[in-house]
Parts: structure tokens; C-alpha cells; sequence
């Protein structure tokens, strides 16, 4: 089954977060399709439980109410397919060497520009999945905190040029749409190819905490189902489902 693609979006003055707006008003929620843009956000979230540190006003914070349903791919998979929408949306902007961090990031000279934030829900009109986008747009890393300032970049910082969060996310639901108006047909495998020839990261060492602490080990790719597959050496070949991974040694 196919679905038109039509987004809307709905431009907001200020929120705590996007994400919950969705999630706290059905009617809203329930319009698969339809993305929540908020000028302020007081209190974004990342993954974990984090609070999501953007820098002033001009970034984009957005989250989009999708139904999952007519997608024959693994709900988790959607975050891959975000990420991979936002780094062409970016791209397009001039921004070729941003490169995709597994699960959710956009990182650009290994310093975090954007994350991704996927959440389940149910709507009066069935499941729905929240996809929320935190993008650093403007400025530079100044208006950061002191301890943020090694680790994060903006859009304005890399390319010297400014770009406005309404059009950013006009380029991203296009890209979006792309990806999903073909999902239908040829399900995950050809944008797990293109998330592996995107991503920048393939051989990388890469670090993740598993359920006995932190563990290490060389990117191969992903699996099938958007698992990432970690080459551990002598300990053989590892697939992630979740958690958390960084590309600097823990403590770094």
C-alpha cells in the first residue's frame, strides 16, 4: 500500500518540545503527515532522557506524526531513515562532508549539528511514530556552554551561510518523502545501502555501552534491519540494536 505524500506544518511561537506537543494533543497527533515547528523550545529532548542543548533562536526544532503502518520495515528503522533524509536535506545546502553517526546523529568534522528523536505513540486514529529533528542552524559554537563548545557545530559555522528552519524542513520532508513513497516497494534494503554510502563512517572504531559496560569495535555496516554491525576483532562480529555509541573513547 502506497500513500500520497502531502505534508503540512504547524508553526508554533514557542514550546517546551515539540515532540511532546504531538504526543499531549491528539488532534494533532493523529494527522499522520503533519510536522510541528516551534521558533523557541524550551525543553527539547534528545535520546536517554537528555535534554537537548540547541543554541539560540533561528534552529530548527520540529517533529513530524507519522503512521507506520503502510512501511514494511522495522519501526526502529525509521530513525535511520530520518537521518538519512536530514543529511541529504543538508547536503543539498552545500554541506557534502556531514556524516551520520548510528542511531541518530549528524555530525559534521565529528562534532554534533543535529540528532533525531523517534518515538512510539497512539493516536485515536491508530499507532502513530513521533520523529523529532533538533537541528543547530545558527551562529557559532559560542552560544553553546562552555563544556559543549569542543563537541557541537552549526550549520552557519560550517558554510558561513544561513538557513532558515522553515525551508530546512521543507528540505527535509522532501527528502523524507522521497524515501517513503518508494518504501512500500522495495523495503529497507536499498536505504540501508544508501545509509552505509552516506554515512562516512564504515571502518570507523566505534564505541558503545552495552549492558556490561562499554565495548569497542571497527564499523562494518548494517545489517539487514538497520542493526549496526561492529567487527570486535578476536570476540567476532556484534549487531546493535540500541544504545549508546560515540566515536571518542568514553571520557572523551
Amino acid at each position: 500500500m502506497s500513500q500520497t505524500w502531502n505534508p503540512q506544518v504547524l508553526v508554533l511561537a514557542e514550546t517546551n518540545s515539540t515532540n511532546d506537543y504531538l504526543l499531549q494533543n491528539d488532534i494533532y497527533l493523529c494527522q499522520s503527515g503533519l510536522a510541528v515547528l516551534a521558533l523557541s523550545q524550551t525543553a527539547g529532548r534528545g535520546r536517554l532522557g537528555r535534554s537537548w542543548q540547541a543554541g539560540g533562536q533561528g534552529n530548527l526544532a520540529c517533529s513530524l506524526s507519522l503512521d507506520p503502518r503502510p512501511y514494511p520495515v522495522p519501526v526502529y528503522s525509521f530513525t535511520l531513515l530520518a537521518g538519512l533524509a536530514l543529511r541529504r536535506a543538508v547536503a543539498g545546502w552545500g554541506l557534502e562532508e556531514c556524516q551520520l553517526k548510528w542511531p541518530n546523529d549528524l555530525l559534521v568534522r565529528g562534532k554534533k549539528m543535529a540528532g533525531i528523536l523517534c518515538e512510539s505513540a497512539v493516536s485515536s486514529q491508530g499507532p502513530r511514530l513521533v520523529v523529532g529533528l533538533g537541528v543547530n542552524l545558527s551562529g557559532g559554537v559560542e552560544q553553546f556552554p562552555p563544556e559543549l563548545q569542543s563537541v557541537v557545530t552549526t550549520l552557519e559555522a560550517e558554510t558561513g551561510r544561513k538557513l532558515g528552519a522553515e525551508l530546512l524542513l521543507q528540505f527535509f520532508l522532501r527528502e523524507l518523502g522521497c524515501i517513503l513513497e518508494q518504501l512500500p516497494q522495495t523495503g529497507l534494503a536499498p536505504w540501508v545501502q544508501a545509509w552505509e554510502g552516506e554515512s562516512g563512517s564504515l571502518g570507523q572504531m566505534i564505541y558503545y555501552q552495552g549492558p556490561t559496560g562499554w565495548g569497542q569495535g571497527r564499523i562494518l555496516g548494517l545489517a539487514p534491519d538497520g542493526r549496526l554491525r561492529v567487527d570486535k576483532g578476536k570476540e567476532g562480529i556484534q549487531e546493535l540494536l540500541s544504545g549508546e555509541t560515540s566515536f571518542r573513547p568514553p571520557g572523551c
